[in-house]
């Protein structure tokens, strides 16, 4: 009992001699109150001190670490924050760690959490399941939701990236939206207003200026009646493919492919094509390569055609699936089959 009681003094006492000690303030303010109790701990601008409790409050800036379940700093903040909710007023150097982690102003270093949020620049790594920066970034998010409102130099990784200005870098996820960007897209479905110099990949690619976007009706060696979307860009683009073969017991085929414009000069291209189709009802999956030479007769009507070859693959032994035509049929087993033809295909060009 004696030591419970001296104990108890002891920290009154600690507590009452700091209060003395640095609650002076020269000048005309008077006193500045501090709570320093391991759980509600207080400080004032410049008392930089470790705060280590339950709920932790910084008046000013601070140059130390905040480990708690709150910790709040009106200012700006030099070092750590470990805790269920973080928040900085100001600017923010050093580490964020918690479930909920906020800086009004610009951040430099690292925030980890299940939402992290900064209101200035951010320079540093966001790891999170939602990452909002509402300037602009330079190094890595990466999450569920990634979003920076100016410009990002670096990359976001998730599955749905927003950047409001411009990216320079790599968006991969699900959805990437940028309003402009120098870099790669890589996802599902990619959206951007323009290119400075790079490529969305994916399987829908929508892009603004300097985008590419066609219709195509085609005819090959296994179907005469192909109709296809293309978007992307020129130098990359990827096509949504319908097949209809009337003399075929798979009447049916849908798939999709990927391509290139090489030009040669104004009016003459290069354009390779792979593709991959499954055949309704699901007895066989076409395999394609070609390589067609396109010729641009006016702005919005392309003809191209070439050369093709198609790897056949049969889901049953026993199958069988003619072309139209070919050059060249060669048999690898009872299953799989190459055959040699020619594509021929008219295209309107839907890009601005």
């Amino acid at each position: 009992m004696k030591k419970k009681n001296t104990l108890l003094l002891c920290s009154l006492l600690l507590i009452f001699l700091m209060q003395q000690v640095a609650g002076q303030d020269s000048g005309s303010s008077g006193r500045k109150t501090i709570v320093y109790s391991f759980i509600i701990n207080r400080v004032p601008d410049g008392f930089n001190i470790p705060l280590i409790g339950f709920l932790n409050f910084a008046d000013g800036s601070h140059s130390s670490a905040h480990i708690g379940f709150l910790n709040w700093n009106r200012r700006n903040l030099n070092g750590v924050q470990l805790s269920f909710v973080n928040s900085a007023g100001g600017n923010v150097k050093g580490n964020q760690t918690g479930f909920i982690n906020a800086a009004g102003g610009s951040f430099s270093g690292a925030q980890v959490g299940f939402v992290n949020a900064t209101g200035g620049n951010f320079n540093g790594a966001l790891a999170g399941f939602v990452n909002a920066v509402g300037g602009s970034t330079k190094g890595l998010q990466m999450g569920f939701v990634n979003a920076s409102g100016g410009k990002t130099n670096g990359a976001q990784l998730a599955f749905v990236n927003v950047n409001g200005n411009s990216l320079k870098g790599l968006q991969a996820g699900f959805v990437n939206i940028a309003r402009t960007f120098r870099g790669l897209q890589l996802g599902f479905v990619n959206l951007t207003d323009s290119i400075e110099n790079g490529f969305p990949i994916g399987f829908l690619s929508f892009v603004g200026k300097g985008g590419y976007k066609a219709l195509e009706f085609s005819a090959n060696e296994l179907y005469p009646f192909n109709l296809a979307f293309k978007t992307g860009v020129k130098g990359l683009y990827t096509s949504l493919i319908a097949s209809w073969n009337p003399m075929s017991e798979e009447y049916y085929a849908l798939g999709m492919g990927l391509g290139s414009m090489i030009p040669f000069s104004r009016i003459v291209y290069l354009n390779p094509e792979v593709t991959a189709l499954g055949t309704y009802p699901g007895r066989s999956e076409l395999y394609s390569l070609s390589l067609q030479l396109g010729f641009a007769l006016s702005n919005r009507i392309h003809f191209a055609l070439g050369p093709s070859v198609t790897w056949l693959n049969y889901n049953q032994v026993g199958e069988n699936f003619d072309p139209v035509f070919s050059f060249y049929d060669y048999s690898i087993n009872e299953r799989n089959k190459l055959i040699s033809g020619a594509r021929l295909a008219l295209r309107y060009n839907l890009s601005k």
